[in-house]
């Protein structure tokens, strides 16, 4: 070790070398800090005493040879340098005054006398300088010899110095008390460094900038300690010596070493205050010691002044990590344990018992169990997932109670829920027994339900209902809730359900509690922005989430009221709140809710018009969750995807999208609807038109007989009449225009700037610019940027063909401008989608009934094709099924067997079967003649 600020104490100990030359003895008793530099002076002493012609001894004592008797004794006198006449003396003087047994204790006075002759005598030839280092270790035996020595030696050439930590006591044995109090003995102290000191220390290894930068910091850590300064140096990186304050393994093995050369007391004291951590008061530490909190006084006063603890505390948490981790493992973990017991029984929060019982690794105390539960759920709440599933995992283990498992394994699946659903539902099984039993009750006893809805088990979800209302013999309010709640929540994730779910005569939410108010709040919302779409719904909604904390018991009312912002074309606001609730998704680990809210996201700026930034969304909504953890839900992003790549001109992503399919369970609810709307305009982008209609025909369908045609949901019939522009039956668009615009509530303002534009363009040249206009002030209140930038465009051409050669500048230099910021490359607005929402050419009002171009023959030869009248063909229609139909349709439509398979989630096989009937029934023999039954209909 390097001296710094030790120059008097080496003053000190140099005055006592010029006694020893005029044959005077004398010494000196160093005490100081561990660490503090004693030994270094001691060394340096060495080095001057050879030079000035002394014979110097050394030893050094350890706890570990405190019983040892004459341990230090034996060192000083057996070294190569002391004569062996010396040695055999000593040796002889040992053997003959062996300490009785009944007499341990109680150094013998002829034992004293000898040693005590021996060394003068030796003294006689040579000056003697004799040190022992850390004295507060050392044997009894030999201490006593060497205070007798001590006692006698002022006018013998004779120099006695010893050094000692601070300690609990000044002194662990008389004898070195007594040397102190002989005037011929100094009392030298060495303190800790201070703070240029320190600057110092640290500027020998890493120069001076550094010092500078560091010394306050290197201060405060290792209080002053030369020993852990050093550490501190060897520490730092030698490629950024001047970056901040880097505390690693140098500082721990220093500051280990440093404790293990204190008293045993402190070093017990220190281990306890580790293992406490912030918990360790007084009282506690004593009670996990085992002793009274008098009795610690004396060893954290040493601890203190040495300069290893601060208040109690140590200065860095590497030191007590240091500390923590140097305990035994069996002795660490029942002290952990003891901890949790002494902190539960004081009162502690759940929370801070289960980290201690974490660290013990487990309990067999009958309440660990419930205290690690009631620690995971308050950790849920708060969003620390990974503490909370850990605490939760550990409480299964312990549990054997059945109730105390049940809730333990729901509160388990719930948090694993949050990362990977596919996980969480290997338990379902077991959840759905608890439940049965009455082990589970409540919210818990209806996760599985939810799940299973998730996932698209429609029949188990009904069926575990049911059972769970006939187990509910006398369900509690808060069971009847959850019970009518979860009934709601299946009906709209699957409407066939409804009669089946209200035959069971579940009595709907009349919820007590915050959260449940929350929940059934945003559940009014959400149907009254469907069904109306009417302001005070959109402000309920937004209450909702201005009062729900994101946690798992508010997550139905967050989804539901986000969904309503979103269906009620306040897209803008959702869309911020949507980046607030990932934030916090994100910070709690919450990989579902993260890829949920996700995709919301994409799906609320997909309606904003923010192409690229939808598409990124959507992607990364795909990449937080795989595929089968999406369950029904990922028609979500798959059809942002699809739009956004349609909107492009991306044709390819859109039908790879299109081809991944969707779960089957998904087609009997309103995720169904969002994936066939998203097909059908693929389909259309690529003039697969009667395929199109087909899809969005179908959407109407299922949405009537659902009871759940709200324009809100999804304009089907503004996607059929854009795709009815696309043939040219500007008729048939007018009148689906019209009808959805007759459906719009006052708020729906972005469905009503697209209903204007399908209008227009199916109107006749002089109607055209004021349904534009109408349709870009509706769209630019409803800040969807890429619709408003595509009526711009029609307006430029309106304005053009007006002879208004300004206007129609301005506004297609907008319309290029917004579509810039929706991330359309340019020329989007004229080629692709855009351009195939155009009437086909040659179409104008007065031709709007004229057949669809692409799917009409116009040769007029329809008896040709098979004899018969078209009439007599069409009413053989009624003949086929629904399924055969849905084949017919989309052969007519030119997709192969494979391709119709895909659509229809069916094998080629299934397909081949429905068109044999399909061709018998109709009794048609050619693929074509399929088309050609398919124009007459259209026709008709």
């Amino acid at each position: 070790m390097e001296l710094v600020e030790r120059g008097d104490e080496l003053e000190g100990l140099h005055q006592i070398l010029e006694d020893i030359q005029q044959d005077r003895g004398g010494g000196a008793v160093l005490i100081g800090p561990v660490g503090s530099g004693k030994t270094a002076v001691l060394h340096r002493f060495i080095r001057t005493a050879t030079e000035a012609r002394t014979l110097p001894l050394y030893a050094v004592s350890s706890r570990r040879e405190r019983a040892l008797p004459l341990g230090v004794i034996e060192q000083l006198f057996t070294q190569a340098k002391v004569p062996f006449t010396v040695r055999d003396r000593l040796l002889g003087a040992f053997a003959s005054e062996a300490v009785p047994p009944e007499r341990v204790g109680v150094t013998p006075v002829q034992l004293m006398h000898d040693v005590c002759q021996t060394v003068i005598d030796l003294a006689e030839k040579q000056p003697l300088v004799i040190m022992v280092d850390d004295a507060h270790h050392c044997d009894p035996i030999s201490l006593d010899c060497l205070a007798y020595l001590a006692r006698r030696s002022q006018n013998v050439p004779v120099v006695i110095v010893f050094t000692t930590a601070i300690q609990p006591e000044p002194f662990v044995f008389a004898g070195l008390a007594d040397v102190l109090a002989l005037p011929y003995i100094k009392r030298i102290d060495i303190g800790l460094l201070s703070a240029p000191g320190v600057a110092q220390l640290l500027g020998r290894r890493l120069g001076g900038r550094a010092a500078a930068a560091l010394a306050d910091q290197a201060l405060w850590v290792t209080g002053g300690l030369p020993a852990l300064v050093e550490a501190i140096t060897l520490d730092q990186s030698a490629n950024c010596p001047e970056a901040a304050l880097h505390v690693g393994p140098h500082f721990r093995q220093a500051f280990l070493q440093c404790l293990y050369r204190c008293e045993y007391s402190m070093l017990e004291l220190a281990r306890s205050i580790a293992i406490l951590g912030s918990t360790a008061g007084r009282d506690l530490v004593a009670a996990l010691i085992g002793s009274g909190a008098e009795m610690l006084c004396a060893p954290a006063a040493a601890l203190e002044q040495n300069g290893l603890l601060s208040d109690g505390r140590f200065r860095h948490p590497q030191a007590e990590a240091a500390v923590r981790d140097s305990i035994a493992h069996e002795e660490r973990k029942h002290k952990y344990a003891r901890a949790a017991e002494l902190l539960h029984y004081g009162g502690a929060p759940a929370t801070t018992v289960a980290r201690f019982l974490m660290a013990a690794e487990g309990s067999h105390a009958v309440w660990a169990t419930t205290v690690l539960r009631e620690a995971a759920e308050h950790e849920l709440a708060q969003g620390d997932l990974a503490v909370g599933v850990s605490f939760l995992n550990r409480a299964l283990q312990l549990a054997s109670e059945p109730h105390g498992r049940a809730g333990t394994l729901a509160l388990l699946a719930e948090a694993q829920w949050r990362v990977d659903p596919t996980a969480a539902s290997r338990h379902l099984s077991e959840l759905l027994e608890a439940g049965r039993q009455g082990f589970l009750t409540g919210r818990q006893a209806l996760l599985p339900v939810d799940w299973m809805l998730w996932f698209g088990l429609i029949d188990e979800a009904l069926q575990a209902l049911a059972e769970l209302n006939r187990s509910a013999v006398r369900p509690d309010e808060d069971m009847q809730a959850q019970l009518g709640a979860t009934a709601r929540r299946m009906s709209a994730f699957y409407p066939a359900l409804a009669p089946a779910v209200e035959a069971m005569g579940l009595r709907q939410p009349d919820p007590h509690g915050a959260t449940a108010n929350l929940e059934l709040e945003a559940g009014q919302a959400f149907g009254n922005v469907l069904a109306t779409g009417r302001a005070e719904a959109l402000d309920l909604a937004e209450e909702v989430l201005a009062a729900a904390p994101l946690n798992g018991r508010t997550w139905n009312a967050i989804g539901a009221a986000i969904s309503a912002l979103i269906l009620g074309d306040r897209c803008r606001t959702a869309d911020t709140r949507l980046a607030s609730l990932i934030a916090q998704s994100r910070q709690q680990g919450a990989v579902t809710w993260t890829g949920v809210l996700t995709a919301l996201r994409a799906e609320a700026q997909l309606r904003c018009g923010d192409l690229a930034g939808a598409a990124r969304l959507a992607e990364q909504a795909l990449q937080d969750l795989t595929a089968t953890g999406w369950g029904v839900a990922v028609a979500v992003p798959r059809s942002v995807l699809v739009h956004t790549a349609v909107a492009l001109g991306d044709h390819e992503t859109a039908l790879q999208q299109i081809n991944l399919g969707v779960p089957e369970a998904t087609h009997h609810g309103p995720f169904g609807i969002v994936h066939l709307v998203a097909r059908g305009v693929y389909r259309r982008s690529v003039g697969q038109f009667a395929a199109a209609l087909s899809d969005f025909r179908t959407c109407g369908e299922l949405l009537v007989a659902w009871g759940m045609d709200y324009p809100a949901l999804t304009a089907w019939r503004v996607e059929a009449a854009r795709t009815h522009l696309c043939t040219g039956a500007l008729a048939d668009a007018r009148r689906l225009a019209k009808e959805q615009l007759a459906l719009l509530g006052p708020e729906h303002l972005r469905t009503r700037g697209i209903c204007l534009q399908t209008l227009a363009m199916a109107s006749p040249p002089d109607a055209r610019l004021e349904l534009l206009r109408q349709s870009a002030e509706a769209l630019e209140q409803a800040g969807d940027r890429w619709e408003l930038a595509r009526t711009l465009i029609r307006m430029s051409e309106a304005f053009r063909m007006a002879g208004q050669g300004d206007q129609a500048g301005a506004h297609a230099h907008r319309a290029r401008l917004l579509a810039q910021e929706c991330g359309a490359p340019p020329g989007a607005l004229t080629a692709g989608p855009a351009a195939a929402l155009e009437p086909a050419a040659g179409a104008t009002a007065a031709s709007e009934d004229r057949e669809p171009a692409v799917l009409l023959d116009n040769d007029d030869r329809d008896e040709e094709r098979t004899g018969e009248r078209p009439e007599e063909v069409l009413a053989r229609l009624a003949d086929l099924s629904e399924a055969e139909r849905r084949v017919w349709t989309l052969a007519a439509s030119g997709l192969k067997n494979r391709q119709i398979a895909d659509s229809l989630y069916v094998t080629p096989s299934t397909v081949e079967q429905h068109l044999t009937r399909v061709y018998r029934k109709l009794r048609v023999s050619r693929r074509s003649d399929l088309t050609w039954v398919l124009n007459a209909a259209l026709r008709t």
